[in-house]
């Protein structure tokens, strides 16, 4: 007979609605984000980050949460806590830096949304 381990988990994947994420009042860009399984970014899957100084991405989640990132070089060391609502996450890349971010650290980031820096 067969036995199921019932604490096996699959693999968490991003979803990205596809629309264009909104702007604040200086082009930084709006990211909100519905935390659940999987969750739900509203942006495309690759975004720019502008070329306005200071730059900022603005993450807004539905619930209190973790955000990870595949290279520091953008925000910094992940993970960086969000609370519910607006979290400005400052960038600190330079141009041609990108990162993948999601919920859940992941060796497998190809269905992660990307940053790019501008």
């Amino acid at each position: 007979m067969t036995t199921v381990d019932s604490t096996a988990t699959l693999p968490v994947t991003n979803d990205t609605t596809g629309e264009t994420p909104g702007h604040d009042e200086h082009g930084n860009l709006i990211i909100r984000i519905e935390v659940r399984t999987p969750p739900i970014f509203h942006c495309r899957p690759e975004e720019h980050v502008g070329k306005q100084q200071p730059r900022k991405v603005i993450f807004q989640p539905d619930t209190p949460c973790k955000l990870y990132f595949t290279k520091p070089e953008v925000f910094g060391p992940s993970p960086w806590p969000l609370a519910k609502g607006n979290n400005d996450l400052p960038v600190v890349g330079k141009d041609g830096d990108w990162t993948s971010y999601s919920l859940e650290p992941s060796a497998d980031t190809k269905n992660d949304p990307k940053i790019v820096v501008p």
